[in-house]
């Protein structure tokens, strides 16, 4: 389980955000930066953007990956789902349950930088449809991932 934190900037107009392993920087512009801890050494809020030193490897990896809402939502018997990666990487998509239990994984594959969307029709692993309700949908992307909830009405 990973926690989260929020802290609000009141004089630069940032947000950040922490989890145990990342550290997330939400400029007055919208644009988002994620870097791991492990790999800062200073961080200095009096600049606009926010300047971050420390290992060359560090990467700004929310500037662009984005997780649209699904449309239709609610949906039956299918919907959208789409998504952009700012640079080449790992992508895997999957759908849950409520409660966490996988639903319907689309599988990993290599993407080059760009927009895609996949369509879900309702169904798991198996084939099965899957009964009306709640759904939590997650890209993951390289080491860092986006959710959604979705509503499938039968």
């Amino acid at each position: 389980m990973k926690i989260l934190a929020l802290l609000i900037f009141l004089s630069s107009g940032s947000a950040c955000l922490a989890r145990i392993d990342s550290f997330y920087v939400e400029l007055k512009n919208g644009s988002i930066y994620s870097y791991a801890f492990m790999e800062l050494r200073e961080i200095s809020f009096a600049g606009t953007p926010v300047e971050i030193k420390g290992h060359d490897a560090v990467q700004k990896i929310y500037k662009s990956f984005i997780l649209k809402q699904n449309y239709p939502n609610p949906f039956n018997p299918s919907t959208t789902i789409e998504y952009e990666i700012p640079y080449s990487g790992l992508v895997e998509i999957s759908i849950y349950d409520i409660q966490g239990q996988l639903v319907r994984n689309f599988g990993s594959s290599l993407q080059q930088q760009g927009a895609y969307s996949v369509e879900w029709n309702g169904h798991n692993n198996s084939g099965n449809p899957v009964s009306s309700g709640a759904y939590i949908y997650r890209v993951h992307f390289n080491e860092n991932f986006l959710t959604k909830k979705l509503l499938l009405v039968r």
